[in-house]
């Protein structure tokens, strides 16, 4: 009996983590495909003279949809817990992944310099607290809170280090 509650506990948590999986990808793939309709692939945006190291639009798209993933995951892991904190912090990675997808939007298409470095600061910060204040509760999805930062530092350098 009891072998049958765990592997009945295992599926429903399963089937709970691929739709959270399902939603954050889907959203994602909208806003993706939004942006690549538009034009707004970042691929114009210009801090050095001649290219730079950023990788093209699809790949960077591929890596936030993976990072989302991720962010999916975490969520998905606190929101899970019968733990209030835990929970709370559910709230906070939702937050930011929202904060993530909304970055296309408030950089006004990747022309704003300004606000494009603001945002990557901000993302930087914010995963890195994130990081820090899941370690004591939840250690998978503190690793995976720790990803966006690491991207966002390399695409930061790739994007104002210009190429060769």
């Amino acid at each position: 009996m009891e072998q049958d509650m765990e592997k009945f506990n295992f599926e429903r948590n399963l089937k709970n983590w691929l739709i959270c999986v399902t939603v954050f990808i889907t959203v994602t793939m909208v806003i993706n495909g939004l942006i690549a309709l538009i034009g707004w692939e970042g691929d114009e945006t210009r801090f050095t003279e001649g290219p730079n190291r950023l990788p093209p639009g699809w790949i960077i798209g591929l890596v936030w949809t993976i990072l989302f993933i991720g962010m999916a995951s975490a969520f998905w892991l606190l929101a899970s817990s019968t733990e209030i904190t835990s929970r709370r912090k559910a709230g906070e990675v939702l937050a930011f992944a929202i904060f993530c997808l909304s970055y296309p939007i408030f950089t006004m298409g990747f022309s704003v310099h300004f606000l494009i470095f603001c945002g990557n600061l901000l993302c930087i910060v914010w995963s890195s607290y994130l990081t820090g204040v899941l370690r004591d509760i939840s250690r998978p999805a503190s690793a995976l809170m720790v990803l966006p930062a690491i991207w966002v530092c390399y695409a930061t350098w790739a994007l104002i280090t210009p190429a060769g």
